[in-house]
């Protein structure tokens, strides 16, 4: 991917033209033909992308401007209601070497440039029209209209763990709500620090708002993983993402149940399919079943059951290992029991029970232990347990092997009557966990005793932060994401 910023304006007369149904070219009698991927609605301060496919339909090599090595001769025309028309275009070099595609039969390239400063157009209504300059004269694409608008997230995901965050920054699929349907886009911020953000990046235009899911994948993946969302009671509609882009156009996985209920994060693994827990609710409402759907890359479905019970468990937690395999932690009545899902959707899930109903287990989360004095570290799971006491409640938080042995914990700490537990997240040497007030308020309990006050304002996700920190994330129109660093 090309993404090129250098710009030159040019302001000239407004210039307004008949807008088509389709933002596509063809380069006749050459048999290329260009297509761009304009969108109706773009965010306020972000940078404009525009991907350009030029395909040969001919039977034979034919060659094209390498737009990659030659940007500056894609001129964008911009016209609004309130400003000047400017031409943005990519200051060219003093010596131009001329580089060329040649495209094979049927063959394609494909490049994504940026309107140069794009990303200080103000909120309003605009057309765009793209020219680009050869040696034969000028290809003239077809004019587009697109709209400013500032960030207006109606849904959307945010999660991380520590090892795909430090490998790939944080990720957060959110739905913008705009005025002619919605737009899913990739919101891509530091590991470090997840206030400076790098981009959002779009996804898909969508006729209306859902709610995605960013599948959990091994570090070493996580530009190379799903994106899944509910279409029906019983269906969902699935793509793969390749770095900031999606590979192709969404797919559909259709359940042979009247009605599925998503639990936890499905998982791409080391072979590029997609594993997804579901509930099955019984016939008549009576009990039901745990499944995994899965679909490898040819599509092909499967449906593993895990087991079957009378009532949807408590507590449904998952995540991969290194090899992207699925991994699923299931709750109920205070126990704990691990699920292990093969990559291979033909083989059976095997479980065991971790702790045992009397461990008074509210919450998990996977996570990686480091070697410590001559223990193996890896794969690890931290826990949440509620105990109640002539003293009152008592949380504790520990981290565990795979086999449930205790290899760290912390002292715990009581709650004020009437108050709750609403969530955690745990680090090899230190944690947050959430908890609300009697009076609705909200604190934040740490190690050795610590604690901080969270404002309604701060309030969302406990997420880590590269340097063994936290840091709480939640939606806000305009942003589309408000972070706050807890120290």
């Amino acid at each position: 991917m090309f993404i090129w910023s250098l710009c030159f304006l040019f302001f000239g007369d407004s210039v307004y033209a008949e807008t088509p149904q389709a933002v596509s070219a063809e380069l006749s009698p050459s048999a290329l033909e260009i297509q761009t991927d304009v969108h109706g609605e773009y965010l306020v301060g972000e940078p404009m992308l525009v991907r350009f496919i030029v395909q040969n339909t001919s039977e034979k090599t034919l060659g094209f401007s390498d737009l990659s090595a030659r940007p500056w001769l894609v001129r964008f025309k911009v016209s609004g209601e309130n400003t000047a028309t400017q031409t943005r275009y990519n200051i060219p070099p003093e010596v131009d070497e001329g580089r060329q595609w040649e495209l094979p039969p049927r063959g394609r390239r494909e490049v994504v440039l940026e309107i140069p400063s794009s990303s200080t157009f103000k909120v309003g209504d605009y057309n765009l029209e793209i020219r680009i300059l050869e040696d034969a004269g000028e290809r003239v694409l077809p004019s587009h209209p697109f709209r400013i608008r500032p960030a207006a997230p109606t849904s959307g995901q945010i999660s991380a763990d520590t090892l795909s965050t430090a490998r790939g920054g944080h990720q957060v699929l959110w739905v913008h709500q705009g005025e002619k349907g919605a737009d899913l886009y990739l919101h891509h911020s530091q590991a470090q620090n997840p206030e400076l953000t790098i981009g959002n990046y779009h996804l898909l235009h969508l006729e209306e708002s859902v709610e995605p899911i960013l599948a959990q994948s091994a570090p070493q993946q996580v530009w190379d993983r799903h994106v899944y969302w509910m279409q029906s009671k019983n269906s969902l509609l699935y793509a793969r993402i390749r770095g900031h882009a999606f590979r192709g156009a969404p797919a559909a996985l259709n359940f042979p149940y009247p009605e599925v209920q998503l639990l936890g994060r499905g998982a791409t693994d080391s072979e590029g399919a997609l594993h997804v827990p579901v509930w099955i609710p019984g016939p008549n409402g009576k009990g039901g079943e745990l499944r995994v759907a899965s679909v490898d890359t040819r599509g092909k479905p499967n449906f593993r059951l895990v087991f079957r019970a009378a009532a949807a468990p408590d507590l449904v937690v998952s995540g991969v290992d290194s090899t992207g395999g699925l991994r699923v932690l299931v709750g109920g009545s205070g126990g704990l029991e691990f699920y292990t899902m093969v990559a291979n959707p033909t083989l059976p899930a095997f479980g065991k029970r971790v702790l045992p109903k009397d461990a008074g287990i509210i919450a998990a989360q996977f996570g990686f232990l480091p070697e410590t004095e001559g223990v193996a570290g890896g794969m690890a799971l931290a826990v949440v347990s509620k105990k109640r006491t002539p003293e009152g409640t008592v949380l504790k938080l520990s981290w565990l092997s795979m086999d449930g042995q205790e290899r760290k914990s912390w002292p715990g700490f009581s709650l004020a009557p009437g108050a709750e537990f609403k969530s955690f997240f745990a680090q090899a040497d230190g944690f947050g966990v959430l908890v609300q007030e009697p009076g609705g308020s909200h604190r934040l309990l740490g190690p050795n005793g610590t604690e901080r006050a969270i404002s309604a304002e701060q309030l969302g996700t406990l997420v880590p932060v590269l340097n063994g920190g936290l840091a709480m994330r939640r939606f806000l129109n305009g942003g589309p994401i408000k972070t706050t660093l807890l120290k």
